[in-house]
């Protein structure tokens, strides 16, 4: 039996009961981070223009796009809603992959949810199953597949988006191993789009494409039964190099979900040790942007190769410059949305500070950490070194700090009742339903 197969059997045979609790509470969170981040989301340039075509579509009236009181076609609902789930780069990452899970799976689940009028315990259940799936398959690639310049949100994404949409769908696995081999040929997302309208969309189109690969599935349509570890198949064909028993090794034993960080920073999330340490020296000594003479930061190869844009120009490049991070934390007491406009990353004062910003990497340091050092104008140095940022596996937010982020981003949308309404909902998944879930996004 094929991997793909294998897999398949073991997501059709998981249920609620079998989800351990601590799993079922992360899936929460995953799922209330990421509404959190699609609500800020929704009027984004970006967001717009995909809602739009959409709505130009004029389809079946099956599901709820974010925020909004109108209803599209599961798929192209799925596509909305995962481009305004990623288009702040505010949202969860799997740090062992750099995957971020939610904004692929999240969608499709609510999706399809809403549509096939499923329960909160369904619900979780396919969230659990389709982040899973995503993350086995990304980790058999990993990190070959993503050094060749794959965007691995996209291209494993849609794999958790198929998986969760055909367990709603109720598929048995010979109908989800033809999802996942239609989803295989689907599975796209290039590193070259970072910084532009193309890098949120990725997330949209794997959801959409997941959908699209279950409801194919469900009709009959057919697809290779081995489509990843085939000779000309997925992971060959993407990668150099693949571990494909990690996909149903240990599962339902262990969950790489349980690694999956929210973000403190709209931002690469390799970033994050670098924006900790400059608050921390903020903190600790007092220092100022006008204090800063240079500014050294030592972390790992990543940091250049991912946000090594030292002359960001738009508020998306800046997401993935740690030169515009570093800047701006020593001038703003609060990395949020905001500080990644275009209008920040223009601003003279961060570009000027920018200019004082040398990286230099060293294999020795993992993603999650950095050491910056600070030369003052008055002569004075300062250093200090972030073992592991904010939001990483061995530094978690607390649920309490993830509402806070939660209320930050949704507040001005919904309101402060608006906000503590889907928050209760989120926690009390099990009880809820998409549909009011995705009623209560909407502002009143």
């Amino acid at each position: 039996m094929s991997i793909t197969s294998r897999l398949a059997q073991l997501c059709c045979r998981i249920s609620y009961e079998d989800i351990p609790a601590p799993v079922k509470h992360q899936a929460e969170r995953c799922l209330l981070d990421c509404l959190g981040v699609a609500i800020a989301g929704k009027d984004h340039q970006a967001t717009t223009i995909v809602r739009q075509y959409v709505e130009r579509m004029q389809g079946a009236k099956q599901a709820a796009i974010i925020g909004c009181d109108s209803l599209a076609p599961a798929e192209q609902a799925a596509m909305v809603n995962g481009t305004m789930a990623h288009v702040h780069d505010f949202d969860d990452t799997h740090l062992p992959t750099v995957i971020h899970p939610s904004c692929t799976v999240v969608p499709a689940a609510l999706a399809v949810g809403q549509w096939k009028m499923v329960s909160g315990k369904q619900l979780l259940e396919a969230i659990v199953t389709g982040m899973e799936s995503a993350l086995r398959i990304g980790l058999a690639v990993f990190p070959e597949h993503y050094d060749r310049g794959w965007h691995i949100t996209g291209t494993v994404g849609v794999f958790g988006a198929a998986v969760a949409a055909g367990k709603l769908l109720g598929l048995d696995a010979t109908r989800l191993t033809a999802a996942l081999g239609t989803a295989a040929t689907q599975s796209s997302g290039l590193r070259e789009l970072f910084g532009t309208m193309g890098n949120p969309y990725l997330a949209g189109h794997a959801a959409a494409n997941g959908v699209r690969a279950a409801c194919l599935a469900e009709a009959g349509f057919t697809s290779s039964p081995r489509p990843l570890q085939a000779p000309r198949g997925w992971a060959q064909v993407v990668s150099c190099r693949s571990e494909l028993d990690r996909v149903i090794d240990g599962w339902g034993k262990r969950f790489e979900m349980l690694d999956v960080g929210v973000k403190p920073y709209p931002s690469g999330v390799v970033t994050h040790p670098a924006i900790d340490a400059v608050y921390r020296l903020r903190q600790e000594h007092g220092l100022s942007a006008q204090d800063v003479e240079s500014a050294t930061l030592t972390a790992n190869p990543l940091v250049a190769e991912l946000t090594g844009k030292e002359n960001p120009s738009t508020g998306l490049e800046a997401k993935f410059s740690v030169y515009h991070c570093v800047a701006a934390a020593f001038l703003f007491d609060n990395l949020a949305v905001d500080e990644f406009t275009d209008r920040v990353a223009g601003d003279p004062r961060v570009a000027a500070l920018r200019d004082k910003v040398v990286v230099v990497t060293d294999t020795r340091w993992q993603p999650d950490q950095a050491r910056l050092e600070v030369v003052s104008t008055d002569g004075g140095s300062y250093s200090t070194v972030v073992e592991h940022a904010v939001g990483s596996p061995g530094n978690p937010m607390t649920d309490a700090q993830l509402q806070d982020k939660f209320i930050m981003l949704t507040e001005p949308v919904l309101g402060g009742d608006g906000s503590r309404k889907l928050i209760e909902l989120c926690w009390g998944l099990s009880a809820a339903d998409p549909a009011e879930l995705l009623a209560a996004t909407v502002p009143c």
